[in-house]
């Protein structure tokens, strides 16, 4: 889908802005300018839609609801595995997002991001991350690492 005229204007000057204003790598620019392409894209439907409360670009509320809009879609996106996306591939999708919005100087979304922490507690073993850690290995573990 081809963007409108003032979305591929946007897009232009972001990847100008980006090269300027960061130092981030050619890879890392590569990459932010491809997930803004596909916001703006997702920016464009919901606009053809009527699902957008106001305009984005320059109303802050819609700017944060269009957003959460956004990451919903993400969050409930199939790979070609059938698996949804990740909460890390949805995060950095978000911080292409979040530097589109600051380079444009309309401030960065508020917008929660998933949680991306790792964590061996569970429901059946309650046991913080650290203490599981820092404490030695049960009895099975030790006979398997001395065999």
């Amino acid at each position: 889908m081809d963007l409108p005229e003032d979305l591929a204007a946007e897009l232009a000057a972001f990847g100008d802005r980006l090269a300027s204003a960061t130092d981030l790598g050619a890879a890392t620019r590569d990459k932010y300018r491809r997930n803004t392409a596909a916001f703006l894209t997702w920016l464009t439907d919901a606009r053809e839609a009527g699902a957008l409360d106001g305009d984005p670009l320059t109303d802050p509320a819609a700017r944060d609801w269009a957003v959460r809009d956004c990451r919903r879609t993400l969050k409930n996106t199939r790979t070609a595995r059938g698996t949804h996306l990740g909460a890390a591939t949805v995060n950095n999708r978000l911080a292409a997002v979040d530097a589109f919005f600051a380079l444009r100087g309309s401030g960065r979304p508020t917008t929660a991001r998933p949680s991306a922490r790792m964590c061996c507690a569970t429901p059946s073993a309650p046991t913080s991350c650290a203490a599981a850690a820092n404490s030695p290995p049960n009895r099975s573990t030790w006979s398997w690492w001395r065999s």
